[in-house]
């Protein structure tokens, strides 16, 4: 990606109130059923993939309540497990330690899993591919990962031989847009009885953020938006695509300067009359956003600056 050198700072304008206009133009796992079930609802598995699935909603159920000794009976005498740093813990005592130490240095975090597919091999050995996530996430440690369990089947129980953790690889998209993590969360700008709400949110693998815009006057929403934003590999730059409630949409591309990014933006109206404009971003502190808006034009004409936007996150 192309990037502008540091000193090139990004025009910051004087703080000026929030008008109306200036929002308006501001467009820019889980396992089925985790919970357990009551005896009255319980059903004897009919096949080896039902009964696997149920003990991974037995095993997220001991992982949630951090009960080491729980967690680890779900493995064979002689069963394995290697995390994604490749460490290999053998037997369910080892195991156990392992977790004990865990839920000690983290207390109350949640795991969530989800099957992607499970393949029996045997009638006595399956594998189980799947996906899992960690609520709130250990610091410096993915969120997400992805695992893969043998089972075997002994004294008519399916147990664990083997889970491998798969080392975590970030989207190909992540790094180019790490810079933008901030905009992740909820941000609000309010004018008297205008205010406007945007909300941002990592999608898709965590290969684009959606940004959702509302605008609401006296209790109503008067406008919104929707704004996709992703690493263009064809133009090696961090490109927008925004959808408005008015039927227009826009095309940006952002290019980083010492405070934040310039987006230059082109795009057309519900009724085909193109537009233009050149969006400054700045962060003035990690809960401020600032928006500007200037060099804009409208079917060929030019169009004032509008006001600078603060928001602040809630």
């Amino acid at each position: 990606m192309t990037r502008l050198p540091i000193e090139q700072a990004c025009p910051i304008p004087k703080p000026r109130e929030v008008a109306l206009k200036t929002i308006i133009y501001l467009l820019a796992i889980a396992v089925g059923g985790l919970a357990s079930l009551s005896a009255a609802e319980k059903k004897e598995p009919a096949t080896p993939a039902d009964q696997i699935r149920e003990n991974a909603r037995a095993f997220v159920a001991a992982f949630n309540r951090g009960d080491a000794q729980a967690v680890a009976a779900f493995w064979t005498e002689d069963g394995d497990y290697v995390d994604e740093q490749g460490r290999r813990i053998q037997g369910p005592a080892a195991i156990e330690k392992e977790y004990a130490a865990f839920f000690a240095a983290h207390p109350g975090v949640k795991l969530n899993l989800e099957i992607d597919a499970i393949r029996p091999v045997t009638e006595s050995t399956a594998i189980e591919d799947g996906r899992s996530s960690l609520e709130p996430p250990p610091p410096k440690s993915p969120k997400d990962g992805r695992y893969t369990v043998v089972h075997v089947k002994r004294n008519g129980r399916w147990r664990m031989a083997g889970v491998r953790d798969v080392p975590h690889a970030p989207p190909a998209n992540e790094n180019e847009l790490q810079d933008l993590d901030f905009l992740v969360g909820t941000w609000k700008a309010e004018n008297h009885d205008v205010k406007v709400e945007l909300t941002g949110r990592w999608i898709v693998e965590k290969n684009f953020i959606e940004l959702s815009y509302t605008v609401v006057k006296e209790g109503h929403s008067i406008a919104s938006a929707k704004q996709i934003i992703g690493w263009d590999p064809r133009t090696e730059n961090v490109t927008s695509w925004t959808f408005s409630s008015e039927g227009g949409h826009a095309v940006g591309t952002w290019t980083p300067c010492k405070a934040g990014w310039i987006i230059e933006a082109s795009g057309v109206t519900s009724d085909r009359t193109p537009t233009h404009a050149v969006n400054v971003l700045t962060t003035g502190s990690k809960d401020t956003l600032t928006w500007k808006s200037q060099g804009r034009s409208k079917g060929g004409l030019l169009l004032p600056d509008l006001e600078e936007v603060v928001f602040h996150r809630k």
